[in-house]
């Protein structure tokens, strides 16, 4: 590179370093470094290293958002892991069915053989996502579906001469590991490579003032510590590039810094579930799509979220941002039969035809979307529809004259190419998940801490990760704020016979029809609920009778007849599930989306009196996330002295009461519908101990 690159001492002793490993023997280069420290510097510094000795080198990174930093930063082009390792052409292999006794195929993207490209040196940035977990498909994968694995062998089978990792070993390891394992230099030794490593922890001087990374650097400091030695957890805003904002207003205030949706807009919301960030979208969808709840528009910003080769000859990633240009119609594939471990079903997939602004390229991409993933709080295809998407090629298939048999080339190359089966797997971006935004960087980020402030390592990794995603300005929601709590002695769990009446706090939903501002606030939430599951159905809800716990609804089916369904309800207004005939009727799918439809936010947004309840508070609410347990309603008694947290178990209902004395915690009484063994209620405990 042109310009002379000034490095500290630590950046010039780590560069030390790399130029001795690349004239050496050694086999893998560890290079690893907090936020703010330099790696970036250092990676521009080697890759003009690299130019000057004329060696053939890659550049890769675990997603498509992550090479497109690595490019922009270094000056030179970058891949995705996967486009560099694996082969484009799909294989077929038979394997066993317990479903069936009839042969059934997995198809493989498998490692590339020969290769008129073999880099001496292979870098990979963001190295802390690469994953060793196998990633199963129902039916397609890549290589072994263990990343970490497949980049070793392409490594070894290629004779790659040098492989570089680069990361920051404070960020969230790869779902379902418990570390970044290609950061771990002792397990890649156990794997039979010879590895040296370096570490940058001082944050150089242009940055240091930073109150973004004085943030994680304290985060940093926490996870170096024992879990015994963390009392003290809190983001303080400053003013300048950390500012706090209410969660009620992080919409508006996000919408009117990005008045028009772009995915050169650099901005984003961050948060910690599937769930928050679809309620996120569908809030900023409202403001810049009035009345289009159930359909993309022309502009919405999409996040791909699953690799796909085959959109139109152009090739998309995970972590990629595109814009609608346009929006076709639908098309629903119906009654598609599916069978998981030995129960039937019958599924129902529905794609829209779009046409997509991708950056870098020119013309209009035209593919299909699945509608029922991009407007649902999952982050994926259920087994369901992955096996739908199958079966419904395999029918249509089987349709053609003299099709060649399943698992044939002919039939492994339709399948590959076929526009509904790799349908591009995208949601709104907008606000995303930590997992999802980590790799890339937005000169303002939002980010919703609530449920994740606890002082585990996966709770401050995560705190970590979402903080640094932010290159100027951080609005912190939810800022945490922990600090040391009194002993309290926990109790006994007690049996609970009946749902408590205020169960459901109100805020859970502040939104509802006039006519129902009497309900009971379970009711109004079951109502909310179904009306978003049915804006993604063929259903429709014509009109409704209230009555004490008894709702009537009357539905129009996709066929035109009419059906009216009758709910009971109790006290706390907790609905009874409607009888199932598992018959595949239109009767029986809308009472089973009638049964599902309940969403629950995560909490309830309790503003505690006192502070000690404030901390125990998002003590438990870190623990409830972990466990996937909703805070319903929080109900201060304080002429009683305790307060009672009602939270959402296995059991239908469940509660903590928690007493207090002069500000000091002293006791926590927990009951349930399940008593002893409610196991998520039990964990919950032993968390907050």
């Amino acid at each position: 590179m042109k310009d002379t690159i000034i490095l500290t001492q630590a950046q010039d002793e780590a560069f030390a370093q790399l130029r001795a490993f690349l004239d050496n023997s050694s086999d893998v280069f560890v290079l690893r470094g907090y936020a703010g420290t330099g790696k970036t510097t250092l990676l521009r510094q080697l890759v003009a290293e690299l130019r000057r000795r004329r060696v053939l080198f890659a550049l890769m990174a675990p997603t498509g958002r992550a090479a497109k930093v690595l490019k922009n930063a270094t000056g030179s082009d970058a891949s995705t892991i996967h486009r560099a390792i694996y082969s484009r052409k799909l294989e077929c292999k038979e394997i066993d069915n317990p479903d069936s006794s009839k042969k059934t195929y997995r198809y493989v993207f498998p490692l590339v053989g020969k290769s008129d490209f073999v880099p001496q040196v292979v870098v990979v940035d963001e190295a802390s996502m690469v994953s060793d977990v196998a990633a199963r498909n129902e039916f397609c994968e890549f290589g072994s579906g263990r990343l970490l694995t497949d980049l070793l062998q392409y490594v070894r089978q290629l004779h790659v001469g040098k492989l570089i990792f680069v990361g920051d070993e404070a960020q969230l390891p790869p779902v379902g590991d418990a570390r970044s394992q290609a950061l771990d230099p002792d397990g890649l030794r156990a794997r039979g490579f010879t590895v040296e490593s370096a570490q940058l922890s001082e944050v150089v001087r242009q940055q240091a003032g930073s109150g973004i990374l004085q943030t994680a650097v304290g985060l940093r400091d926490l996870l170096g510590l024992s879990k015994r030695e963390r009392t003290t957890f809190c983001i303080t805003p400053d003013g300048t590039d950390v500012r706090s904002v209410e969660a009620f207003d992080m919409v508006s205030r996000f919408c009117g810094l990005f008045p028009h949706p772009s995915v050169e807009a650099s901005g984003v919301m961050v948060c910690y579930s599937n769930a928050q960030t679809a309620r996120l979208n569908a809030a900023c969808r409202e403001r810049y799509f009035p009345g289009a709840a159930d359909r993309p528009c022309e502009g919405d910003v999409l996040l791909v979220t699953h690799n796909n080769y085959n959109v139109a000859g152009c090739e998309l990633y995970n972590g990629d941002m595109v814009t609608v240009g346009r929006v076709g119609g639908t098309e629903t594939h119906e009654n598609v039969p599916v069978t998981v471990e030995g129960e039937r079903h019958r599924v129902s997939l529905r794609f829209r035809q779009v046409g997509l602004n991708v950056p870098g390229v020119k013309e209009v991409v035209s593919c299909f979307i699945l509608d029922d993933l991009l407007f649902s709080p999952s982050r994926d295809y259920d087994i369901w529809q992955q096996k739908a998407l199958y079966v419904d090629f395999c029918m249509r298939w089987r349709k053609r004259p003299a099709a060649p048999k399943e698992g044939s080339p002919e039939f492994a190359d339709a399948l590959q190419h076929d526009p509904y089966f790799n349908a591009l797997r995208v949601k709104f971006g907008y606000a995303i998940t930590c997992h999802k935004a980590q790799g890339g960087e937005w000169d303002t980020v939002f980010v919703d801490y609530e449920g994740r402030c606890g002082l585990s390592d996966d709770a401050l990794r995560w705190c970590y990760t979402a903080t640094t995603r932010a290159r100027s300005v951080l609005y912190a929601v939810h800022a945490p704020h922990l600090t040391p709590l009194s002993k309290f002695e926990i109790k006994p769990v007690q049996r609970l016979s009946k749902a408590p009446a205020d169960f459901f706090s109100p805020s859970l939903c502040p939104d509802c029809l006039p006519d129902e501002a009497d309900l009971l606030p379970g009711v109004r939430l079951k109502l909310a609920s179904l009306r978003r599951a049915l804006a993604a159905s063929p259903f429709q809800l014509v009109g409704m009778l209230h009555y004490n716990y008894l709702e009537k609804w009357d539905f129009r089916l996709p066929d035109g007849s009419p059906l009216r369904l009758e709910a009971h309800y109790d006290k706390a207004g907790t609905f009874s599930p409607l009888p199932l005939t598992d018959d595949g009727s239109l009767a029986d799918k809308l009472r089973r989306l009638v049964n599902e439809a309940f969403d629950l936010p995560q909490s309830c947004g309790y503003e505690a009196s006192q502070s000690g309840m404030a901390d125990f508070y998002q003590r438990l609410l870190s623990a409830c996330v972990d466990e996937g347990v909703a805070v319903t309603n929080v109900v201060e008694h304080l002429d009683n002295y305790y307060v009672v947290f009602y939270l959402k178990t296995d059991a239908r209902f469940a509660l903590l009461q928690v007493y207090h004395k002069s500000g000091v915690l002293t006791a926590v009484m927990p009951k349930s519908e399940q008593g002893t063994a409610d196991e998520k209620l039990n964990r919950i405990l032993e968390k907050i101990k």
